[in-house]
């Protein structure tokens, strides 16, 4: 659902605007600068999909360090 169209369109309809809600929700912080401009860079050169984002937000250590402390 995070991938979605319809929730990138809700999110802002921007690789910016869904990947600030994308840390928010995810990894509880917003974004760093170089964290924005490295996954928004594989995001305009299409190198990764908003779902393959998603996975490797979802298998970094932050989330899973996020998940442990739930």
């Amino acid at each position: 659902m995070i991938s979605s169209s319809e929730f990138f369109q809700s999110s802002g309809g921007t690789n910016a605007a869904w990947l600030n809600t994308l840390y928010l929700r995810l990894l509880r912080r917003p974004p760093d600068p170089q964290g924005l401009d490295y996954w928004g860079g594989q995001l305009d050169e299409q190198l990764r999909s908003r779902s393959n984002v998603v996975l490797a937000f979802l298998d970094s250590d932050e989330d899973l360090h996020n998940l442990a402390q739930d």
